[in-house]
């Protein structure tokens, strides 16, 4: 059987590249600006095109960043974004609700009072959405350190039990000693680990 050919392509293990998080954030601004353009457009007319237009920019948006609230349960419980259904979010039943909305008047007709809602209920998915990425300081970065309700409530048992165990410390040891209770665990430890195994060799 005769060799193949030097022009003859094999398959080979590819690699695919990642966009970096420049490019992500680029883009991602860049939808941002065209749904703050159409959402005043359609402040201004309150139309059924400009509503189309921004539906398509929010779910697209959507679609962008909903990767973040699946991959981040503390983010979900900060924010009250989950469900009794797993893997569905409360933002998923927000877009499927305009959705619903927006089919069933194309269905059938358009009223004044059918545009409003469709409206109220785009701005609130926004504000949602918003909310999402100002989790990550997205939008604003503000001089505050935002903390989910599980680290508070580790922080404030660290203390409790911090506490507790001096006050059972003094029990035990009694009122006749020489402890500065006050400084008791203010100070930390600096160890060098390359110097106190010198140390051990030079004591063994």
């Amino acid at each position: 059987m005769a060799a193949p050919s030097a022009s003859y392509n094999f398959n080979t293990m590819q690699e695919i590249k990642s966009h970096s998080s420049i490019l992500f954030n680029e883009r991602l601004a860049i939808l941002f600006y065209l749904l703050d353009m159409r959402s005043m457009n359609l402040m201004a007319n309150q139309d059924v095109g400009s509503i189309m237009l921004v539906r398509a920019t929010l779910k697209q948006i959507y679609k962008n960043i909903r990767t973040l609230i699946r991959n981040n349960p503390t983010m979900r419980a900060w924010l009250n974004l989950n469900t009794k259904d797993p893997g569905i979010y409360v933002t998923d039943y927000a877009m499927a609700t305009i959705d619903q909305k927006i089919k069933w008047c194309r269905e059938n007709y358009w009223t004044r009072n059918y545009i409003d809602i469709v409206i109220e209920e785009l701005n609130n998915f926004e504000t949602m959405v918003k909310d999402v990425l100002q989790y990550y300081n997205y939008f604003i970065r503000p001089d505050f350190k935002q903390k989910p309700d599980i680290e508070l409530a580790t922080e404030m048992y660290k203390e409790m039990a911090d506490e507790n165990s001096l006050e059972d410390l003094r029990n035990v040891v009694g009122k006749s000693n020489m402890i500065d209770w006050e400084g008791l665990g203010t100070q930390r430890i600096e160890l060098n680990p390359d110097k106190d195994l010198e140390e051990d060799y030079e004591d063994e």
